[in-house]
């Protein structure tokens, strides 16, 4: 009788119970897996039956913790038991997060304060950010489950991205310290070094893959136009009009992903005027429907996919936040003709294939992921856990406006411990003052008196020109 196999170290991963959660971190299982590690997905039982993908296995695990309530999650260190922090999000989105959670940009964001500036990171101004940044009422839920993300992140051994070095801006791992082991998505559109590996293996709706693919079959070569919004986004009955008129407009064919619940905000007469020309599905598998040649791509992330990757355009909303049939037929002649048309297909082909490069063996991608494989198969006795380590203290001055008799200035000195990133950052006493940052650490708080001479060669510290405060001070040094 054949022995099962012998593994060294067994790798659980825990999505967030979410189609565009799941598919990514399967895909990371997968890699585990070919790196002989055992990889288990562990997922509620709502979607449970809905995944299956060779060499990983598929376990239930409730998310209302009814074997032992909260503090059976808090039981993990005690027991070796190291953690890793996926996410899906691009390192930009994951930056501004970031910033939310320790209290450096509030929400809503007002017009005053913009454009973000980051590190490495374009200008964003209002119609860059996301929605429920603008109005974070709109998606509460989402908004919420976003930032619980990084509530306890310090705690974390590891922390990925579902990106590659390539595509990530510089100076992100300034605000997001996270490594790259991107993308995540079938190894037969990037090395083909998992074998089998075609599809994510996780649908939680019924897909119309060979319908459509017969159906695309029948087209032209790159003369489709893919229209998915994904699982989460809810679209307006009157957006939904202007993008369908938009498409009849247009004359292109259209393969348009609207599902079910939305399906009733079609126009009256819409599906019949356009059966020659379109097809309609409640729900397709992506990776599949775009791999056919008639379909040309159009990306979502408007401000990297115009400005940065240069793979697509922006369509402008009106006054409203809509964005007309007109816009809409203006922007897809721009992507499906022209020398516009032309330069986005160059640029997305070379994003392809630095992908590819990025998974490939011993590229950057697949060194994060054979270093955390490695890690996890090392010897008990000589693993360390990663958590991050404070190095350093950042210490800050807040002039309290008392001149001694003798020369001297008082200054409240804030010292709080750092870990990576964080001490790039620069505040005035009040932003500093009100963050969480301040707020949750342990604080060591003292006065100290210094000759102002004496401050300024001994301390080294320089006038934080950031946000024109002119009394504060800024220093960083070593434990």
């Amino acid at each position: 009788m054949e022995e099962p196999p012998k593994y060294e170290a067994h790798v659980i991963v825990i999505p967030y119970p979410s189609q565009g959660h799941i598919n990514p971190f399967l895909q990371f299982a997968k890699r585990l897996a070919s790196k002989g590690l055992k990889a288990t997905l562990a997922t509620t039982p709502y979607t449970l039956n809905s995944i299956s993908a060779p060499n990983v296995g598929v376990e239930p695990i409730s998310d209302g913790f009814d074997q032992g309530g909260f503090a059976q999650a808090q039981n993990e260190e005690e027991h070796s038991i190291l953690g890793a922090s996926f996410f899906t999000n691009s390192a930009t989105v994951c930056a501004i997060f970031c910033h939310i959670h320790h209290g450096m940009l509030t929400l809503p964001v007002k017009i005053e304060h913009l454009p973000l500036l980051l590190p490495g990171v374009p200008p964003l101004d209002v119609w860059d950010l996301p929605s429920f940044l603008k109005a974070p009422k709109s998606y509460p839920a989402y908004l919420a489950m976003k930032l619980n993300q990084y509530v306890n992140l310090e705690k974390a051994d590891w922390i990925f991205g579902n990106t590659f070095e390539a595509l990530a801006v510089k100076g992100i791992s300034e605000l997001w310290p996270g490594r790259m082991i991107g993308p995540m998505v079938p190894s037969a559109y990037l090395d083909g070094r998992i074998t089998g590996d075609k599809a994510y293996g996780a649908s939680l709706w019924k897909p119309f893959i060979e319908e459509s693919i017969e159906w695309l079959e029948t087209k032209p070569y790159k003369s489709v136009v893919y229209i998915s919004f994904g699982s989460m986004v809810k679209l307006t009955a009157e957006q939904m009009e202007e993008i369908a008129w938009g498409l009849k407009d247009s004359s292109f064919n259209f393969h348009w992903m609207v599902k079910e619940s939305e399906s009733g905000n079609l126009p009256d007469g819409f599906e019949e005027s356009t059966k020659q020309k379109g097809r309609i599905v409640t729900w397709c598998n992506q990776l599949e429907t775009l791999a056919q040649q008639a379909i040309a791509d159009q990306l979502t992330d408007a401000k990297f996919i115009e400005d940065v990757w240069r793979v697509g355009v922006r369509a402008e909303e009106d006054e409203k936040g809509n964005v007309r049939r007109e816009e809409i037929v203006l922007c897809l002649k721009k992507v499906m003709e022209g020398e516009r048309s032309r330069e986005i297909r160059r640029n997305a082909s070379r994003w392809r294939e630095l992908s590819k490069e990025a998974i490939s063996e011993g590229a950057s991608s697949d060194d994060c992921i054979n270093e955390f494989a490695h890690y996890l198969t090392c010897s008990t006795l000589t693993r360390k856990r990663r958590s991050p380590k404070v190095n350093q203290v950042f210490f800050f001055g807040i002039y309290e406006g008392s001149d001694l008799e003798d020369g001297r200035i008082r200054f409240l000195w804030v010292a709080f411990p750092i870990t990576q990133g964080i001490e790039k950052y620069k505040f005035t006493p009040e932003r500093f003052l009100q963050t969480k940052l301040f707020q949750k650490t342990e604080q060591l708080l003292f006065e100290t008196t210094l000759e102002q001479k004496a401050f300024s060669e001994e301390v080294s510290c320089e006038h934080n020109k950031a946000f024109e405060c002119e009394h504060s001070k800024v220093m960083t040094c070593k434990l």
